[in-house]
C-alpha cells in the first residue's frame, strides 16, 4: 500500500474528475515513482493534540445535552421550582438547582407526598 499525494487540480480539471480517473492516476504516480508522500504518523504531538480536541468536543456536547435536558424538565415542573430555577442563562439555571434550599424543598415534597 503507497500513500499518494493529492493530483495536481489543473491536470485534473483537463482530465476529468471521476473515481476511475483519479485511481489511474494514483497507480499511474505510483509506477513511476512520483508519489512522495509519507504516511502520517499515529503519535506524537499531533496525534495527542487531536485526542484532546475530540475529548473537548464531547464534553461539550454532553454539557450542552444536559442542560438542555435540565431546562425541558423545568418547564413542566412545579411553579415554586420553576421560578426559582428557570432563569434565561443556562450556568445560571444550574447553579439555582444545585442551591441547597432546592434540595430542601425537594426533600419536603418527596416527604410529604410518602405520607
Amino acid at each position: 500500500m503507497y500513500e499518494v499525494n493529492r493530483p495536481n487540480r489543473a491536470r485534473r480539471r483537463l482530465r476529468g474528475k471521476s473515481d476511475p480517473t483519479d485511481a489511474e492516476s494514483a497507480a499511474r504516480s505510483v509506477l513511476a515513482k512520483e508519489s512522495t508522500a509519507i504516511p502520517k504518523s499515529h503519535d506524537g504531538v499531533v496525534e495527542a493534540l487531536r485526542f484532546m480536541v475530540v475529548a473537548r468536543k464531547s464534553s461539550v456536547k454532553s454539557e450542552t445535552q444536559t442542560i438542555n435536558q435540565i431546562r425541558a424538565l423545568l418547564v413542566t415542573a412545579p411553579e415554586a421550582i420553576r421560578q426559582k430555577c428557570y432563569v434565561p442563562r443556562p450556568f445560571q439555571c444550574i447553579v439555582a438547582c444545585e442551591e441547597p434550599s432546592l434540595s430542601d424543598y425537594l426533600s419536603r415534597l418527596k416527604f410529604n407526598h410518602h405520607s
